[in-house]
């Protein structure tokens, strides 16, 4: 019997190829995402959880004037029932908006053009039962009051650290949202 070349493998005697054992490679290490959210801020998201079994929200929207971080909200929130909607240009979200149309809108407080406080009085006016939820850099305690004083419904800092709570916070405000259907 002649043996195989040595490239070839080893041939077993069954006639199968044995293939010499593969050298085992360290683990690697965790992933770090770069988000820009403004020229001169930046945030790495260091680990985020993120649970695939997620319950859906329906329709969302939200208005950013930073891509990144209306499409990092987008991928923290949707699940493949859901219908998310990214909005930077708060002009181009108020003139799509209808009565009933999202059942849950996140809203930036400093966009170019209009004020996020500006945008919620618009968004009240079309449609008063619509959660809304303030989603800024701007960690100003005098903005916070100025938010909820002026009705929304939660307001939140970024960059999202507990995600698991903010997703579930959203969750609720999304499923009791009267423009939900039963």
């Amino acid at each position: 019997m002649v043996s195989p070349p040595e490239s070839e493998g080893v041939v077993a005697t069954n006639g199968s190829r044995l293939e010499p054992p593969r050298p085992r490679l360290p683990p690697r290490p965790p992933v770090h995402s770069r988000i820009q959210v403004s020229r001169a801020c930046y945030f790495v998201v260091v680990s985020v959880r993120v649970s695939f079994s997620y319950e859906p929200m329906g329709r969302l929207a939200i208005v950013d004037d930073f891509v990144d971080t209306a499409d990092f909200l987008a991928f923290l929130l949707r699940s493949p029932e859901d219908e998310v909607t990214t909005y930077n240009d708060p002009t181009v979200f108020i003139s799509r908006f209808t009565r009933g149309k999202y059942d849950l809108i996140l809203l930036d407080l400093a966009m170019p053009n209009v004020h996020g406080l500006e945008l919620f009085d618009m968004i009240r006016s079309l449609d008063p039962d619509v959660p809304v939820v303030a989603v800024t850099a701007q960690p100003a305690a005098s903005e916070r009051r100025k938010a909820l004083d002026a009705g929304f419904a939660g307001f939140y800092l970024k960059p999202i650290t507990d995600t698991d709570a903010f997703r579930t916070k959203m969750l609720h405000l999304a499923n009791s949202s009267p423009s939900r259907p039963a």
